[in-house]
This record gives C-alpha cells, sequence and structure tokens, in this order.
C-alpha cells in the first residue's frame, strides 16, 4: 500500500465505511415505484412505518390529518442524517461538512422570523423546530421571547454561529420590513457562504465540488427562466443569482440579456440539457416550469451517483450520500403530496423522473 493509500485509509475508512452501511439502508427504487402506485395515503404511511423513518414519523403523530407535519418529520429525518454526516466525517474537514448542512439550522432561523412576523408563540411552532447543535430548541426559545424581530435576531447574532447572514438579514428588514424578503436574502447568503468553501472541497473531492457547483447552478437557471417567463428586467435579476456555480454571474447575466425569448435562453445554457424541457414547457398551455427543474434535478441525480459509486476512501462519499438523502426525502415529499392532492400515478412519476 502506498503512503498516499494508507493516509487515505486511515483518514476516510471509518466513515467511508459507515456510509456505505447507511446507503445500504435507503429506500430501493422499487419499494418508491410501489409507493406512488398506492392510492390510500394511510397504506403508504404504513410502509413507510416499516422503514428507517418510522421515528420521526411517529414523533409527529397522526400526520394523515395534517400533511404539513409529515414536511417537518421528513425534514427532521435528513436533518438526523446531517448530525450523522458531520460526527463521522473526520475533524480535519468537519467545517466544510458543517457549511453544507447548516441549510437545517437557517431553516429554525427563517422559522423563527416568520413566527414572530405572524404573532405566533414559541409552542406553536416547537413542534416544527428542527433542532441541532447550533440552532437548539433552547436558542429558538429565548429568540422567540424576545419583543420584536429585531431583538430576535440579535438574540440568535450572539446565539449561533451565523453573524454574518443574520447581519444581512437584519439589514433586510431594517430596509424592508418584510419577513419573505429576509427569507430570501438567508437562503441567497447561504448558498454565497456555501460556494466560498468549494475551493476548500474541490481540493478533497473534484467531483464533489461539482455537485454542490451543480445545486448553485440549478438555482441560478431557475432563477432566469422564471424571470423570462415573466418578462422581468436583468437588473433586479442579478442581484438574486448567487455566485460560484458553473456559470458566472456574468456570463448567466449576458445569455438572459441577449435571449428575446424562452428559447434563446434555454439554447444558451450549458450547464444543463434542457432541450427536452423546452418542448415539453412549449407543449404545455399553462407554460408549467417543471420540465426544467425535471431535467436540473436529473443531471444532479447522476452527478450524485457518479460521485457516490466512484469516491473511494475520500470525503467524496459523505457529501454524495447527503445529497442523495436529500434526493430521496424530497421524492417521497413528491409522492405523498401527489397522493392528497390527487395525481395520478403518471404525473407523480413524472415529477419524480429523476430519482428512479
Amino acid at each position: 500500500m502506498t503512503l498516499v493509500g494508507y493516509g487515505a485509509a486511515r483518514l476516510y475508512g471509518y466513515s467511508n465505511s459507515r456510509v456505505k452501511a447507511m446507503e445500504s439502508r435507503m429506500l430501493t427504487k422499487d419499494f418508491l415505484r410501489d409507493l406512488y402506485k398506492t392510492e390510500d395515503i394511510k397504506v403508504i404511511l404504513a410502509k413507510l412505518l416499516q422503514t428507517d423513518y418510522k421515528p420521526f414519523i411517529e414523533e409527529y403523530g397522526d400526520i394523515t390529518e395534517r400533511e404539513e407535519l409529515l414536511d417537518f418529520a421528513l425534514r427532521r429525518s435528513l436533518a438526523k442524517t446531517a448530525e450523522k454526516a458531520i460526527a463521522i466525517t473526520p475533524k480535519e474537514q468537519r467545517n466544510i461538512i458543517l457549511r453544507i448542512v447548516s441549510k437545517w439550522d437557517l431553516y429554525n432561523i427563517k422559522l423563527v422570523l416568520s413566527a414572530k412576523a405572524q404573532g405566533k408563540s414559541f409552542d406553536s411552532i416547537s413542534k416544527y423546530i428542527v433542532s441541532s447543535e447550533n440552532v437548539s430548541a433552547r436558542v429558538i426559545k429565548e429568540a422567540m421571547a424576545e419583543a420584536n424581530i429585531e431583538y430576535a435576531v440579535g438574540k440568535l447574532v450572539l446565539s449561533t454561529p451565523y453573524r454574518q447572514i443574520l447581519d444581512i438579514a437584519l439589514d433586510t428588514y431594517r430596509k424592508t420590513g418584510n419577513v419573505t424578503a429576509v427569507n430570501a436574502e438567508i437562503d441567497k447568503a447561504f448558498f454565497s457562504m456555501l460556494g466560498d468553501a468549494i475551493y476548500k472541497l474541490s481540493r478533497l473531492s473534484y467531483e464533489s465540488a461539482m455537485v454542490v457547483k451543480l445545486d448553485i447552478e440549478m438555482r441560478n437557471v431557475r432563477t432566469l427562466l422564471r424571470a423570462k417567463k415573466y418578462s422581468l428586467k436583468g437588473a433586479t435579476i442579478r442581484e438574486i443569482l448567487i455566485p460560484n456555480g458553473i456559470t458566472t454571474v456574468d456570463a448567466l447575466m449576458s445569455n438572459f440579456d441577449g435571449a428575446k425569448d424562452m428559447r434563446d435562453l434555454v439554447n444558451g445554457i450549458k450547464s444543463f440539457d434542457l432541450k427536452e424541457a423546452l418542448a415539453a414547457y412549449e407543449s404545455n398551455k399553462f407554460r408549467q416550469m417543471l420540465p426544467f427543474e425535471i431535467a436540473m434535478r436529473n443531471r444532479i441525480f447522476e452527478k450524485v451517483l457518479s460521485t457516490l459509486r466512484h469516491s473511494v476512501l475520500s470525503f467524496g462519499t459523505i457529501v454524495a450520500y447527503f445529497y442523495l438523502k436529500e434526493i430521496e426525502i424530497f421524492a417521497l415529499r413528491v409522492i405523498i403530496k401527489g397522493k392528497m392532492y390527487g395525481l395520478t400515478e403518471n404525473e407523480i412519476n413524472e415529477m419524480i423522473r429523476w430519482a428512479m
């Protein structure tokens, strides 16, 4: 064994073996296919109770009566996955994985701000908290006890490691008084922060860095497509694009400004093959954006699978597993919500084609 091989085995041997064990417990394509072919939502939930999702579903009680509780159960499951990913990551690289999974901390923060804006109490949101080491239920309770949103943000600044993001959020709130705008800025700040970690990540695992860059790219392309659909101005769009995707912000804006219509815009996008999605979009009288979402998620799914299959004794295995778990949970949410809203088997299949 070479020195490099020995070093990799020492550093990643345990974490990679844990990932392989956790991956083996993920839902199979046949299981997901069986779920969306099942008509009765209670039967679907009964089947999920035979899986590793059981404790999270039971934690939220009778979710057949309140569909939004299932979202929180699945989010809690993903947060637990994030905790496992952090725990098995070598200490030398733990800061990078913390950045990737910190979206659940920011989910808690956005939950606080939305609740404060609506005059809700801590008790009214306590069941929906995805508690973590950085943003615990205790921290949220203390923030909720503050007199207003500004004081609540101030409390979170002192009690969490997200001062930079929260300063941006507070500045946005002071300018707009709009919590929706504040939450949008938090999302942008998160992905910008994530992009800043890409350089370090690429040195550990180039393939993993590409997964993160594709995730950012998908969000930027989705923004451009929606903006072109609704004839929005480029100056407004540039402000909400996220740096460090596959394509630079300048190049994205050049394509957007030079495109006279959706077809021109799609033809100028090189990071995703959206030609089939464009044909589906144009053939639908409602001009639904879903085909673009499916095409982009399919590309990310393929990249995640490739990274997981080809990463041996590397940091990439940990990153790819987290993204794969996120894809699985997204598919479950689509299946169950689709059934609740009366979508057909074919409609649901089309919506999660990238996971099947």
